[in-house]
């Protein structure tokens, strides 16, 4: 009789570092927002979410000199370089983290968490949190359903700075209106169960209408 294959499901973090610089540093200032919001779950993170932040201010300063011609292409180039560094090394972390964890539900978790996407045997796995613009001023929020968890929903209108509490519900669907036209609010959520609290997941929606 062959023997049976078995084919063992993979996550992998997809990290999706852009080109250009300002969207680079976006997305790394993304994921240290995402560490900074879930200290325990990324306590063992290095560097800390404080020094990537001075590295993708530095390139933001970089490039800014560059552009208005009072600065070389070297230093902006040495400041990317630095940042992807910085990016690309705490998605090593971060994958070692999701192989070291049990269960394809909580190695999703954890990617998200952080603000990478997850990646099962090549496919993409679909957002446990999500957000649409889907009429004037108005975002519906989904969450993937935790039985027995109670979900925390927040927003900030500063980047990350301050939130504010929007509800805490057994609903794993809500809308929220208000929202000022092109506007990027982020939107952060997590589960408790009974005693246990989840990490936080966010997203940014921007208002288009």
């Amino acid at each position: 009789m062959p023997a049976i294959k078995v084919k063992v499901k993979q996550t992998v973090l997809v990290m999706d570092l852009p080109k250009s610089v300002d969207a680079l540093v976006a997305k790394v200032r993304n994921y240290a927002l995402n560490v900074k919001n879930n200290p325990l779950l990324f306590s063992t993170l290095t560097p800390i979410y404080s020094v990537v932040n001075t590295a993708c201010q530095t390139l933001v300063d970089a490039e800014l000199a560059f552009k208005n011609g009072t600065g070389l292409s070297g230093p902006r180039d040495e400041a990317e370089i630095a940042v992807r560094n910085l990016g690309n090394n705490w998605g090593s972390q971060v994958q070692v983290m999701v192989r070291n964890t049990v269960g394809l539900d909580a190695q999703n978790t954890l990617i998200q968490a952080f603000g990478g996407r997850a990646k099962v045997n090549g496919v993409f796995n679909k957002p446990l949190f999500s957000g649409v613009n889907t009429s004037a001023g108005a975002v519906t929020l989904k969450k993937r359903k935790i039985p027995g968890g109670t979900n925390e929903y927040m927003i900030s209108y500063d980047a990350g700075l301050t939130w504010s509490m929007l509800f805490a519900t057994h609903l794993n669907e809500i809308p929220v209106s208000g929202l000022a036209l092109k506007s990027s609010p982020l939107f952060r959520t997590r589960s408790t169960v009974g005693l246990v609290q989840g990490g936080w997941i966010m997203i940014e929606v921007y208002i288009e209408k």
